[in-house]
C-alpha cells in the first residue's frame, strides 16, 4: 500500500524533550517530495525516507554525518540550521 502523501510538516520544537519517530513510519510514503521537521529525531534505517525527496528541511538535526543509509540523489535543497552536522557526507557520493 502506498500513501498518496507529497509533504509533511512536523514542527515539535516548542515542546521540551525532543521527539522521537521510527523511520519505518516513512516506508509507504514513497512519493514523498517535502519534509520539514524541528524538534525531531528519527530511529531506525533510513532507506524508508522517499527516494523521490526533494526538499528537506530539518532544523535540528541531531547526527554528525548524513546517514550511509539516507538517499539523497533527488534532493534540491537541503536545509539543516541548528544541527550537530560537521560533514555531510562520509564517503564519496560519486
Amino acid at each position: 500500500i502506498s500513501l498518496y502523501v507529497k509533504g509533511l510538516t512536523l514542527k515539535m520544537s516548542r515542546l521540551e524533550s525532543t521527539t522521537c519517530l521510527e523511520t519505518k513510519a516513512f516506508e509507504n510514503m514513497d512519493r514523498l517530495k517535502l519534509l520539514q521537521f524541528a524538534g525531531v529525531q528519527l530511529d531506525g534505517e533510513y532507506n524508508y525516507l522517499s527516494k523521490e525527496l526533494r526538499w528537506l528541511c530539518w532544523h535540528g538535526f541531531p547526527l554528525k554525518f548524513a546517514p550511509d543509509d539516507f538517499h539523497q540523489g533527488s534532493l534540491v535543497a537541503l536545509d539543516l540550521q541548528y544541527s550537530n552536522l560537521e560533514q555531510v557526507w562520509r564517503k564519496s557520493q560519486v
